[in-house]
């Protein structure tokens, strides 16, 4: 046998719970406008999507508060799938350079493909911080005939 619980008390909890579904939400709703931090950027030019597997290039730029850093960037494709990604140090690259995605036509649609970045810097005592930049985008058309 199951308990029922009385309509007033089930209201009373849900008049009770309100406030703070209301903060959640509010909290989750703030969150994403700061959750960028201003540590750097991408960029793609816009171009063609050729037959076959090809190369096409990005830039990154990275200027967090310390110089000893770490970056990840991804590319998602028009459909939000993951299809590659890359990683660069302090130790090894400078603060900007070129980079390049290797795509294949048919495993790739044309449309709007974006560019997000991971940022990670370092404390002298090596304490990291981690942030995301905010991402860019850029178009790779059908070929036209």
């Amino acid at each position: 046998m199951t308990r029922r619980t009385s309509r007033p008390a089930r209201t009373a909890r849900t008049a009770a719970a309100l406030p703070a579904l209301a903060l959640a939400c509010t909290v989750l709703v703030a969150a994403p406008a700061q959750a960028h931090k201003d540590w750097g950027h991408t960029r793609a030019p816009d171009g063609t999507l050729k037959r076959g597997c090809n190369y096409y290039p990005y830039r990154y730029v990275v200027d967090p508060p310390r110089d000893d850093w770490q970056i990840e960037t991804f590319l998602v494709d028009p459909r939000g799938r993951r299809l590659g990604s890359g990683t660069f140090d302090s130790d090894s690259e400078a603060n900007r350079g070129k980079a390049r995605w290797r795509l294949c036509r048919a495993s790739t649609s044309p449309g709007r493909f974006k560019i997000r970045m991971k940022v990670t810097w370092y404390e002298v005592d090596g304490e990291p911080h981690t942030g995301w930049v905010k991402p860019s985008y850029f178009r790779l058309r059908k070929p036209t005939r």
